[in-house]
């Protein structure tokens, strides 16, 4: 009994400190609450695969920030989803605040990510974000 409180209670915690990946079902909901810094990546991606312990312990690094979420989709199998925020290159960063994003250009360290996360992101040029709508169920 008592491991498998213990289980819950690790699980939880690490839970809160991972990358969360997204998936387009899920994205609009996601997103609409707090800042998100995602990696767009395709998994037989080099540049992708270097940088996901580096992402991982962004994620860690982060989760003691309110509102701050560390997420990837996979652009392989959220091929609309990619194709709507214009993904032309792997892996492609972005920090999305509400209405806004921003695109991340920097070092691929966990320092200069966290820095960028935490408020760096607001001296970048903005975008707006693209129309979800078409990427929504529709009614039959």
């Amino acid at each position: 009994m008592c491991t498998g409180f213990l289980l819950v209670v690790l699980a939880a915690g690490l839970a809160s400190a991972a990358v969360v990946p997204l998936t387009t079902p899920q994205f609009t909901t996601a997103i609409s609450e707090g800042a998100w810094f995602v990696e767009f990546y395709a998994p037989w991606c080099g540049h992708c695969k270097r940088l996901a312990p580096v992402w991982d312990e962004l994620a860690e690094a982060l989760a003691g920030e309110p509102g701050m979420h560390v997420a990837k989709v996979d652009c392989t199998a959220e091929t609309d989803l990619c194709k709507v925020f214009g993904i032309r290159g792997f892996p492609t960063l972005r920090m999305i605040d509400g209405a806004q994003m921003y695109d991340y250009r920097g070092a691929r360290s966990v320092d200069a990510l966290s820095a960028f996360a935490k408020a760096g992101y607001l001296v970048e040029p903005e975008y707006p974000l693209p129309s979800l709508q078409e990427l929504e169920p529709k009614a039959e």
